[in-house]
């Protein structure tokens, strides 16, 4: 008899704070998937609900859920204790008030092996989580079939910045987890771009396999002032890191037009909802702060019509953006446009 421990295919960690209410949903879309050649590591942080009480009694009746109880340290800390305890060839992420489609596994596995990949992208539905209603299904079009990051990244800026809907190979998520602490909202966005700098290939499978679910009241719905320094420091800290290993000029680029979205247009709407922030001061700052750290968000090669034009429209509504930013209009435009987002109940990505 073959003693020999069987390989697990795909490691999936969830870390879950007072996620009571959602538990249910993602844990039975994970007990129902197509393949089951992959573990589910839950790490409780420190729950004061009935959080912890429901995933012990997943685990013990399901030998592929785990549970990793801990003290109370937020999302990336709960994330890195499931990384280390992953034992899965592939590493993949998800949030607990999100669920999946039964293929999700399965497909994510089988496009990222067959292609011989880093990392595999699906799409995504958007979903009013009060109300179920489907807002919108993302990345189910990508222009690009593949992406090479050390050739083009550029393309990189329209993928979407969260780590959900991907599987990674686990050393690269095991390697680029070096760092302490990330923004809070954008732990995500800060991760990938240290993964992104050893990825030689990307693949997509062109579905939505994942619901995620818009609730009101979560952190990164509700970014407020004071989380723009940790944004700062990040980027700052990506950026050291790319000049430390001499990383090419396009990524250099790449580098600084990702600083742009993130800091000029993601950080400017959330700031839309705090009612203390002084929003023309704050983008005077932000416009500061990338002309000093980021110097390349101005006349990025990313962010222009030859470029768009060449890469089948990649980074056109970027473009147009930027453009009013540098007119100084972004009040008005994201107001104009949180106007249409909430009378029509439809969101639009930038």
């Amino acid at each position: 008899m073959n003693s020999m421990k069987k390989s697990v295919g795909v490691s999936l960690i969830i870390p879950c704070y007072n996620c009571e209410k959602y538990l249910d949903d993602l844990l039975m879309s994970l007990v129902n998937q197509t393949m089951h050649n992959f573990e589910v590591i839950c790490v409780n942080d420190g729950s004061t609900d009935n959080t912890k009480k429901i995933l012990e009694s997943y685990a013990k009746k399901y030998k592929f859920i785990k549970v990793i109880n801990k003290k109370n340290g937020g999302q990336y800390k709960a994330r890195k204790d499931g990384i280390f305890a992953a034992e899965g060839e592939y590493i993949g992420f998800l949030d607990s008030d999100d669920k999946v489609k039964p293929e999700y596994v399965e497909k994510l596995y089988k496009a990222v092996t067959s292609k011989k990949a880093d990392i595999a992208v699906c799409g995504y539905s958007r979903i009013n989580a009060a109300t179920g209603k489907l807002i919108v299904d993302e990345m189910c079009n990508p222009r690009h079939k593949t992406i090479y990051p050390q050739k083009n990244p550029g393309l990189l800026l329209e993928v979407n910045s969260a780590i959900w809907n991907k599987i990674f190979k686990a050393e690269l998520v095991k390697n680029n987890v070096f760092f302490e602490t990330a923004p809070k909202g954008y732990e995500d966005m800060v991760l990938l771009q240290y993964v992104y700098r050893q990825t030689k290939k990307i693949v997509f499978v062109e579905e939505s396999l994942y619901d995620y679910m818009i609730i009101e009241t979560s952190t990164i719905n509700n970014i407020k002032k004071e989380l723009v320094q940790e944004m700062y420091d990040a980027l700052t800290d990506i950026r050291k890191k790319y000049v430390e290993e001499n990383l090419s000029e396009d990524f250099m680029y790449y580098a600084d037009a990702n600083a742009f979205l993130h800091l000029g247009i993601s950080i400017p709407f959330r700031l839309l909802t705090d009612k203390t922030a002084n929003f023309s001061k704050v983008l005077k700052e932000i416009t500061t702060f990338l002309d000093k750290n980021n110097p390349l968000w101005r006349n990025n090669k990313y962010i222009k019509l030859g470029y768009i034009h060449k890469n089948k429209g990649t980074n056109r509504k970027l473009f147009i953006v930027q453009k009013i930013y540098k007119m100084h209009m972004m009040k008005c435009f994201m107001k104009t446009y949180n106007f249409v987002i909430n009378k029509f109940n439809i969101d639009i990505k930038w």
